[in-house]
């Protein structure tokens, strides 16, 4: 694309505005694949407008109290996050749930056409899995509120407390694959046990903690570095991230077993693994 004398690499892309999509020039690549995946998504949630319209009414009723506790925002926030997710399933992710970006109008069509049927089961699925985790999030604030050992815990709480703002950062239920996301409730449990076991050894709690950081650090700055359009698109990255919460059921909660064998010299060697792709 020129601009005056120079000539400039641009890429197209779809961005999602919400009630419509508009078609932009980018000049990162993947910053125009990870928006045009989204904006491929909202394009198919307009064209399924009676099925999105019956959720809207259907989905979490009388569950506002519980999305305050877990700072979600109001019920047609989290409500939009929800059937965003089920369309993006049910029509663009196959078995690997890897997003499939379709580049014309017949491909698209037809994707819609075969995901139609499944938006209503997953939209339902996805809201049964956050109206589970609503009590345990209220358990886990109800514990921390009344423990009579908050300021040895001090350095714990703070910890958890991050630990939930990561989980459930805005947009997560669209952001965090199937796979992850089930994971959630054990996640969670998790917490709760800590929380009865750290009282007995805080400074070991805290220990751990030191740690945590240390790898969550990596991961955050180098997300500040180069974007969510790369994580989205790095596969070890993206497996070095729930690692981290696999250590910390490892480390806080082992009477609830991780899914794989986890270490702090495992999540070292996944690292190198995403710097090498990278």
């Amino acid at each position: 694309m020129p601009r005056g004398k120079i000539q400039v690499k641009a890429f197209p892309a779809l961005v999602d505005r919400g009630t419509h999509v508009d078609l932009e020039v980018l000049d990162n690549p993947l910053d125009a694949h990870y928006s045009s995946t989204r904006g491929v998504v909202r394009l198919a949630q307009l064209a399924l407008g009676p099925t999105i319209k019956y959720l809207r009414k259907e989905l979490l009723r009388g569950k506002d109290l519980g999305l305050a506790v877990l700072n979600l925002g109001k019920r047609d926030q989290v409500i939009d996050d929800i059937l965003f997710a089920a369309v993006q399933r049910a029509c663009f992710q196959g078995e690997g749930e890897l997003f499939e970006l379709v580049r014309n109008q017949s491909e698209f069509e037809r994707r819609l056409e075969a995901g139609r049927g499944e938006v209503v089961e997953i939209a339902q699925q996805i809201a049964e899995l956050v109206a589970e985790l609503l009590p345990l999030a209220v358990e886990i604030r109800k514990q921390m509120k009344a423990n009579k050992n908050a300021l040895v815990l001090a350095f714990a709480f703070g910890d958890i407390n991050h630990q939930m703002q990561s989980l459930f950062a805005p947009g997560f239920l669209v952001a965090t694959r199937w796979h992850w996301l089930k994971q959630y409730p054990r996640y969670l449990r998790g917490i709760i046990v800590r929380l009865e076991k750290a009282p007995q050894n805080p400074q070991k709690d805290k220990m751990h903690i030191a740690s945590l950081e240390t790898m969550w650090r990596k991961h955050a700055d180098q997300l500040e570095k180069v974007g969510i359009a790369q994580y989205t698109e790095c596969e070890p990255w993206q497996q070095y991230r729930w690692m981290i919460e696999e250590l910390r059921i490892s480390l806080f909660a082992q009477t609830l077993k991780t899914l794989f064998p986890v270490s702090e010299k495992r999540l070292n060697k996944q690292w190198q693994s995403v710097l090498d792709t990278l």
